[in-house]
Order: structure tokens, then C-alpha cells, then sequence
């Protein structure tokens, strides 16, 4: 979930930092010191030092039989931290849909749930913690008691003067007050490591995709893909999503698949890019085996244009730069023209410089829609994928982001998955997916006359606008 994944990144981290600085500093200071003072201890008497360092195994074993604990219950909490702040992240993004069906309530409970098991889990950290603090500190108080004993009788037999017992407890304090600290550290520390943990099982995840050691670069690609008996699946224990799927597209043609939902199409485009890979068969691109290419490369010849397409927190120029973050204000506002997005741009507040809240809250969707469209233009891809790019739209915005995409397409290998039929009779081929398989292709006039699902599905929808 995003918000555990934010909560490892920032939480686990901050909490890994005393890692580095406890480690790296007080621990090395404190040793040192505690060692310089027992060499001066051993000196002035041999006996009375092993008596003061007698409790030292105590430590050794209380550090390795608390700490076990300490540490576990140290995840346990960062894992509560991170489920509450998963859980908070994702509905307030989805206030909206809360306060339309009143959840206010119910939703407040659930979040005070998981809030009362981080609470919990938090206390039995505390608690442990303030044992283990409990139970060093009496240590270190019983071991001075055992020194000043076993001293003193050996200054009343004369064994030691008086002098020496003086100065030797003076250094006790040398001894035990780095001792002290040190344990504290390892309090730290432990529950630090038990952070980094957490934040390298994040790093140690394997890439779903990656490049093969002998992946090369490609680069100016015609555009000519080709599908040769491609199966896929999303997970082994599923059905197949695609089943021996054969198609070819030349280089500038524009293909539309279409069908019913759960079809297929959504997936059949995420393959191009390396979203997923295919279990069986292979796609290719100019003859080559995408798999056989870089991730990099392959992506950077790709454009694509969703239905809900993300904008980030900044300025409308920050989102459309995110097509070439090299290019110009000039190449920018050609990009927009292109995109019919300029005049609307231009009557912002602050034109190309207003900030667009998260998520592009301060733009409607037609206008999110057409600076989506100018980051593509910016890009200028070979390949370009349109998923349901015009669905949802109001007919002003639709016809405007129509106009924008008719240029956009010129002269590129498109695909284009669409369910409203009457926008894509244009296209030089459209396919229909059902079940994973193709069972139609031709041109709109051949598909029409052949009378088989795309024009019964043509003719419900034409009827429909009617």
C-alpha cells in the first residue's frame, strides 16, 4: 500500500538515522573512555577492578535477553504506524466518496481502531523499554555497593589504604557512567536496526521488470509492433487474460481495439511498455523482442494518454515538462497549442506558473485531459496509446481533446482503446477482443457489413445517442 511504503520511507528512516549518529559517535566515545578508565583501575588494584567489572556478564546477559524483545516489539509497532497511516492516506483521498454515503462515522471508527492498535502496541514498547531501563540502572547502582564492600575490608585488614579506595571510586564513575550510556545506546540502536529492517525489506523488493544483462538500446523506431502468439495472466493461479493473441501493426497506422469490458484491451496495451510481461509468445517492436531491449529506451518511444491521468502538485508547466524535462518555454507553449490547452492555460491566475493542487484538484477533467495530451506532444513519441482518453468527458471538452488527438496521431503508430465506437471509424484497423482473443478485424465499412459483434455493438450504441 502507498501510505505503509511512505511510512517505511520516512518513519523507518528517521528512526534508522540515530543508527549512524549513535553509532558513529557516543558508542566509540564511550568505549574508549570506559576502557582508558579500567586500564587505570587495574593499575591502582587488580582485585577491587574485577570485583567492579563483576557485574559486566549480568549486562551481557540482560542486553541479549531484553533486546530480543525490545526488537521485535519495535516492528511491531512500526507496523501498526504504517497500516494506520496506509489506511489514513487512502481515504482522504477518498473523502469525496465518504461523504456522499455519510460514513463519517463508521469511517471515524475504523480509523480509531487501528489507532487504538497502534496506541497499544506503542505502550508495550514503552513498557518494555522502561524495564529494561529498570532493570540495567539497578546493575549499575549494585555494583559501586559490591566495590565500597569488598574495599572496605580490605582497607580494615591493611591491605589497601585508604588513599587508594579514595581514588578508586573517584574512576567508578569513569567506569560506570560510559557503561551506562552504552546500554542506553543499545536501546537506540536496537530499535533503530529493527527500523532499517523494515526500510531495506522495502529496498531488497525484487523488480517485477527488468533488463536482461544483454538488453540493448534502441532508439528513432519506426513504430511497426507486432503481437505473436502472446498469452497472459496476471498471476499463475489465474486465467489467461490473453490467449495466443497474433496481430501486426505497420508503422503510422492507427489501430482501435474494442469489446466488452474485462476483454482484454487494457491489458494488451500495458504489455507494450513493459508493464507486465508476457508468459507466453513475445511482442515486438521493429523485429525486435521488446524484452530483449532496455525498459528505458523502450519507454522512451512510447506515449500515453489514460482516461484518469495523474498530475502532480505544481505548476501547469512542471506537469507538461514531465514530457522532456529539457525543453523551452517556447517548445512548451507550441505543445499546449497543440493540445488546445494554451487559452485556457493563458486565463489562469498565473498562466503557465499556477499551481494546480494535488492531483490537478484545480482543473476539470477535460482541462487535466488536454495538459496530459500537451506532455505527450512535448515527449514527440513514436508509439502512442490512447486509453479511453475521451470517456467521461463533457462534449465541448470531448471535441476539443478530438481535434488535439487527430494531430497527435498523425504520422504515429496508434492504439487506441475505446468503447464509445462512433470515435474511432476512422482507424485504419479495428479489432475486437473477446475473452482474450481476436475475433474480428478489419475497417469500420468491412466490420459494418460483415454484421458481426462490432456492429451489433456499433448499432445498440448509435441507436443509444439517438
Amino acid at each position: 500500500k502507498t501510505g505503509e511504503i511512505i511510512s517505511r520511507m520516512i518513519n523507518d528512516a528517521e528512526q534508522t538515522k540515530s543508527l549512524v549518529e549513535t553509532g558513529m559517535m557516543n558508542i566509540w566515545l564511550d568505549m574508549f573512555t570506559l576502557i582508558i578508565a579500567a586500564v587505570f583501575m587495574f593499575h591502582m588494584d587488580f582485585g577491587l577492578t574485577l570485583v567492579a567489572i563483576a557485574i559486566f556478564p549480568f549486562y551481557a546477559i540482560s542486553v541479549k535477553t531484553l533486546y530480543k524483545r525490545l526488537r521485535m516489539l519495535t516492528k511491531s509497532r512500526s507496523q501498526a504506524l504504517a497500516e494506520m497511516q496506509g489506511y489514513l492516506y487512502e481515504h482522504v483521498n477518498g473523502m469525496p466518496v465518504i461523504k456522499s454515503f455519510t460514513l463519517e462515522k463508521h469511517e471515524s471508527g475504523q480509523f480509531g481502531r487501528r489507532n487504538g492498535r497502534y496506541l497499544e502496541r506503542a505502550l508495550s514498547l514503552t513498557r518494555w523499554n522502561a524495564m529494561t531501563n529498570s532493570i540495567i540502572n539497578t546493575l549499575t547502582d549494585i555494583a559501586p555497593l559490591l566495590v565500597i564492600g569488598y574495599g572496605g575490608y580490605q582497607v580494615i585488614l591493611g591491605k589497601m589504604s585508604l588513599g587508594t579506595f579514595i581514588a578508586f571510586f573517584a574512576y567508578l564513575e569513569r567506569l560506570y557512567s560510559p557503561l551506562r550510556r552504552l546500554v542506553n545506546s543499545s536501546t537506540e540502536l536496537t530499535q533503530a536496526s529493527a527500523s532499517l529492517d523494515r526500510v531495506m525489506e522495502l529496498m531488497d523488493e525484487p523488480y517485477d521488470i527488468v533488463d536482461t544483462p544483454t538488453a540493448k538500446s534502441i532508439s528513432h523506431v519506426t513504430g511497426k509492433i507486432q503481437f505473436e502468439n502472446v498469452s497472459f495472466r496476471y498471476d499463475a493461479s489465474t486465467d489467461w487474460v490473453l490467449s495466443k493473441l497474433n496481430l501486426t501493426i505497420w508503422p503510422g497506422e492507427t489501430i482501435a481495439l474494442v469489446g466488452m469490458s474485462g476483454g482484454g484491451k487494457s491489458s494488451l496495451i500495458s504489455l507494450i511498455p513493459r508493464f507486465y510481461d508476457v508468459q507466453e509468445g513475445s511482442i515486438r517492436i521493429d523485429d525486435m523482442d521488446i524484452r530483449d531491449v532496455t525498459i528505458h529506451s523502450l519507454r522512451e518511444q512510447i506515449g500515453m494518454v489514460l482516461q484518469d491521468n495523474t498530475l502532480f502538485s505544481g505548476s501547469v508547466k512542471d506537469n507538461i515538462l514531465l514530457g522532456n524535462p529539457q525543453a523551452t518555454d517556447d517548445e512548451i507553449i507550441r505543445a499546449a497549442q497543440a493540445a488546445n490547452a494554451d487559452d485556457f492555460i493563458q486565463s489562469l491566475p498565473n498562466g503557465y506558473d499556477t499551481e494546480i493542487g494535488e492531483r490537478g484538484v484545480k482543473l476539470s477533467g477535460g482541462q487535466k485531459q488536454r495538459v496530459a495530451i500537451a506532455r505527450v506532444f512535448l515527449k514527440n513519441p513514436r508509439i502512442l496509446i490512447l486509453d479511453e482518453a475521451t470517456s467521461a468527458l463533457d462534449l465541448e471538452s470531448e471535441h476539443l481533446i478530438q481535434e488535439a488527438l487527430e494531430i497527435l496521431t498523425e504520422g504515429r503508430t496508434t492504439l487506441i482503446v475505446a468503447h464509445r465506437l462512433s470515435t474511432i471509424t476512422h482507424a485504419d484497423q479495428i479489432v475486437v477482443i473477446e475473452n482474450g482473443q481476436i475475433t474480428e478485424k478489419g475497417k469500420h465499412a468491412e466490420l459494418m457489413e460483415l454484421d458481426g459483434s462490432y456492429a451489433r455493438l456499433f448499432n445498440v450504441q448509435h441507436l443509444n445517442e439517438q
